[in-house]
């Protein structure tokens, strides 16, 4: 990369297009996990293979609890858009791992301890150690 680049601030315009672009992905995400969710729960991967773990290997190269995990988070992070108060949560939603810790507790849970993992970390996203400390 081009050290001029580097080292130069990002102009306004440039900051918000970062914003909207790293929304874009975070949607992304949480859209993959929901399909990943509605795939395993109406086994739809049935036509092609006789389990989720094969589809999942075979289709993504990842393992199976991998893919658990993942339909987990759409369910986790469901929860916590549905429930909180933090504006603009979904862009501070940014890996499964992140929405681990808040897996077991009752959806306004979720949302609550995000919350004040959210507030803990502000400006930035969230750690699951955030979360974690939070739950």
């Amino acid at each position: 990369m081009n050290a001029e680049i580097a080292n130069k601030p990002l102009t306004k315009s440039e900051r918000i297009r970062k914003a909207q672009l790293e929304s874009r992905v975070t949607e992304s995400a949480t859209r993959m996990w929901a399909s990943l969710d509605e795939i395993r729960d109406r086994r739809l991967y049935r036509c092609d293979f006789d389990d989720f773990e094969t589809y999942c290997q075979e289709t993504f190269h990842f393992s199976s609890n991998y893919g658990r995990r993942l339909a987990t988070a759409s369910v986790t992070a469901s929860h916590i858009i549905e429930h909180s108060q933090t504006q603009n949560v979904t862009a501070l939603i940014t890996s499964e791992s992140q929405l681990r810790p808040a897996n077991a507790l009752e959806p306004a849970e979720k949302a609550q301890a995000f919350d004040a993992a959210a507030k803990q970390s502000a400006p930035k996203p969230p750690t699951a150690k955030h979360v974690r400390t939070a739950v």
